[in-house]
């Protein structure tokens, strides 16, 4: 019925439309757009749509307690673990979810080695940590070893995105970054430099969680954000 209706309207609009197709064709029905790539559009290609999630820097001082709670560190060649500081459980706990963390006495820790293997009372959280050059990662150290760069990199756990690939990430467009580590309006231009996020999911350093409460503000408060993420967008030219 759908089509002999198209044909009924071809014919009764041919006389007073002659040359042009009116609402006869389609969408989607043109060798134009059969032939177009669905993945390259304005922005740049389309890798996917993501999870937009935030990660940052823990602070000690953020935290209450005996600073008494061990800090592990893994030996490959002995297969063992150690202590290399003590700090509050609560703190310890916290960083090893985000990664990197600030001691009060300015130490930062930074994500080593997965240690879930070792007991619970020697490595409870299951991550092991080790200190790093304040001047060499003043933001903390990726899991890529490379120094964090607090609103540019973000973290990724697809292997469809490769370590360094710049991205464009709309959400971010024109939106003023918070702290003293922003004050500046963002283009959507970040670069993948991290990994322990979700298959579906980009994580923005921003280096202190009161940036993010800052910035989920700005962005409406949602418990979640989802983007389109782009490579070889003009945007970041």
């Amino acid at each position: 019925m759908r089509h002999f209706l198209k044909i009924l309207c071809c014919l009764l609009v041919a006389f007073s439309l002659a040359g042009n197709e009116g609402p006869c064709v389609e969408q989607g029905s043109s060798d134009s757009d059969s032939d177009s790539d669905s993945d390259t559009t304005d922005d740049g290609t389309r890798v996917g749509s993501f999870s937009i999630t935030f990660y940052w820097v823990e602070r000690e001082e953020d935290h209450s307690g005996n600073q008494t709670f061990s800090i592990q560190t893994y030996d490959s060649t002995s297969n063992t673990t150690s202590e290399i500081d003590t700090a509050r459980e609560t703190f310890v706990e916290a960083a090893s979810t985000q990664g990197n963390g600030l001691l009060t006495d300015g130490t930062i820790i930074s994500y080593q080695d997965d240690c879930s293997g070792f007991v619970a009372s020697t490595v409870p959280y299951g991550v092991c940590f080790e200190i790093v050059n304040v001047l060499t990662y003043p933001y903390g150290r990726s899991r890529e070893g490379t120094a964090l760069s607090p609103y540019r990199g973000v973290a990724v756990g697809t292997s469809s995105i490769t370590n360094g690939t710049e991205l464009y990430i709309p959400l971010l467009d024109e939106v003023e970054m918070p702290g003293t580590e922003g004050g500046f309006t963002h283009d959507g231009c970040v670069t993948a430099d991290d990994t322990g996020a979700g298959s579906t999911e980009i994580k923005l350093f921003v280096y202190r969680e009161s940036n993010y409460d800052s910035l989920n503000e700005t962005l409406g408060s949602s418990a979640t954000y989802t983007s389109y993420i782009y490579t070889d967008s003009p945007h970041c030219d």
